[in-house]
């Protein structure tokens, strides 16, 4: 059910699922949360989009968030 008010839209998803949730983890541990931190910090510069691509170097794309973690491919 999709519920709509001035501020936005809220989804509720109700009934019985027999599919299994979502293996992908979305959360960072302590170390992921620390080497992006690192990369942002060190980038400030650089758009959400050209972490997720790579630091650009002078051979191409560098060290993306995308090695970091899974939950950073979104």
């Amino acid at each position: 059910m999709v519920y709509t008010w001035k501020g936005g839209k809220y989804f509720v998803q109700d009934g019985l699922h027999d599919h299994a949730s979502s293996p992908v983890n979305i959360y960072l541990n302590p170390d992921e949360e620390a080497q992006f931190d690192e990369m942002v910090l060190n980038h400030p510069n650089i758009s959400p989009s050209g972490l997720q691509l790579g630091i650009p170097t002078l051979t191409g794309p560098g060290k993306s968030v995308k090695d970091i973690s899974h939950a950073l491919h979104n």
